[in-house]
């Protein structure tokens, strides 16, 4: 079988122009160490590819790993440019999970783990390409295929193949993606930082920002610190969009269930005390933020369920001044929005405004706005009677931004319904990181 399949293979040129490959020319492809039920746990393969610009001769090449070789592949074996080739342990195994597929059946093809192994291709001593797999890089059930034909033999450029069939042996890799221009720095950045979250560390969560104006970026191929890929499939983020990678999507759900998100697993482990998060593409640094704890404003004493906040995602990654607490009231804005920014907005008017009269007995409530002169405060709300008594607290002390509004349904704070009569609203709020206070009050009509 073995020999009839070989002159099935697509080697045109003839033997005599082919050359003997040079490191890198042939590289491994596609792996296949944990074949898909039904097939056989021993229908282990490997599919090389000429990269090259030449015609080359697999005749001599081995197959190495942890020590074991493999008989060498018989001579001539032309390969042509962009030609795959596929070396197999178990010839009758292969042809029946793959049929009509040509390939080379390689006696003493050593064993892949599924834990992790390093399968080589060998010439006369010298390594042609190498790939050193673990199984937390995918291909359980399915191969593992090259992204980049062009792209190295690391973690960034395999990931699990999608094909029906778990792998695509002789033909081009369903997770094919050549990179195209490599990014730069700062073309996707972090701009929201959630450490401390209130559910717990499962909670956590980081947002990226696709800072380009017209490449759609596959997260996919990007990393956090020296960790692996982000996910094993298609993650595509739009110019202008904002993502959150989270390490349980349950959880985080919790908090924000209409947030889209990644689940990144633990590769978004983020430390209370601080640390530094770096994200890249390619090994190469697109963004390193080493967030801080006092980077929260002053006026939080206990900054659990609050997340960091980018102001402005083009201004500098490690400045205090461009982060600050998140003043969302879920504590956070994962896949938009940032709740803080630069001052380019409208300034605040610095007054109160209230529906006045109201009838709660006919379904009606007041309406609180206010507008502070800054950025955010600590805010304390209450609502008093004619005898200046305080009967309503309306906000404890909450962080809040510039404006907010609330709600009074004529109660007290035992939510009894109050007499009708007038009221004055009194909303205080303290700026420390800006050192001023400010109060505002307006008078409100309880009518029945």
């Amino acid at each position: 079988m073995r020999s009839t399949l070989l002159l099935c293979l697509a080697f045109a040129a003839p033997p005599a122009l082919a050359q003997a490959p040079s490191p890198g020319d042939v590289v491994i492809n596609e792996v296949m160490y944990d074949p898909p039920a039904p097939q056989p746990p021993g229908n282990e393969w490997l599919e090389v590819l000429n990269r090259s610009g030449r015609t080359v001769d697999l005749g001599g090449v081995a197959v190495a790993d942890d020590g074991d070789v493999s008989a060498p592949v018989a001579a001539p074996l032309a390969l042509t440019p962009g030609a795959f080739a596929v070396l197999v342990r178990n010839g009758e195994a292969f042809a029946a999970a793959y049929p009509g597929v040509p390939f080379i059946e390689v006696d003493r093809f050593p064993t892949l783990n599924n834990s992790g192994d390093r399968p080589a291709l060998i010439l006369d001593g010298a390594e042609l390409d190498a790939v050193a797999y673990t199984s937390a890089w995918g291909g359980a059930d399915a191969s593992l295929e090259r992204r980049d034909a062009d792209g190295p033999s690391v973690r960034d450029n395999f990931a699990t193949s999608t094909a029906p069939a778990g792998g695509t042996p002789g033909a081009p890799n369903a997770r094919s993606a050549p990179s195209g221009p490599p990014l730069p720095p700062g073309s996707v950045v972090i701009t929201e930082v959630m450490y401390d979250p209130a559910l717990g560390s499962a909670g956590e969560y980081l947002e990226v920002f696709n800072a380009t104006d017209d490449r759609t970026v596959d997260l996919a191929d990007l990393s956090l610190n020296d960790g692996g890929p982000l996910v094993d499939r298609p993650a595509p983020l739009a110019p202008g969009a904002y993502l959150a990678l989270v390490r349980d999507p349950a959880v985080f759900r919790t908090a924000f269930p209409d947030a889209a998100l990644l689940d990144v697993g633990g590769a978004a482990s983020l430390p209370n005390a601080g640390g530094a998060v770096v994200l890249r593409a390619s090994g190469a640094a697109l963004d390193s933020v080493a967030y801080n704890p006092a980077w929260h404003r002053p006026e939080l004493d206990d900054a659990a369920g609050v997340a960091l906040e980018r102001r402005d995602p083009a201004g500098a990654s490690n400045a205090a001044s461009n982060w600050s607490s998140s003043l969302a009231e879920r504590g956070g804005t994962p896949s938009a929005e940032n709740s803080v920014g630069l001052a380019d907005r409208p300034a605040p008017r610095g007054d109160l405004v209230v529906t006045s009269p109201f009838a709660p007995e006919r379904g009606e409530a007041a309406e609180i706005t206010y507008a502070l002169g800054s950025e955010a405060a600590l805010v304390r709300a209450r609502v008093f009677d004619g005898g200046g008594r305080s009967v309503r607290e309306l906000e404890p002390g909450r962080l809040s931004g510039s404006t907010a509004r609330l709600v009074w349904d004529g109660r007290d704070d035992a939510r009894r319904p109050l007499r009708a009569g007038i009221y004055v609203v009194l909303v205080e709020a303290v700026d420390v990181a800006g050192g001023t206070t400010e109060a505002q009050k307006a008078a409100v009509v309880l009518a029945r």
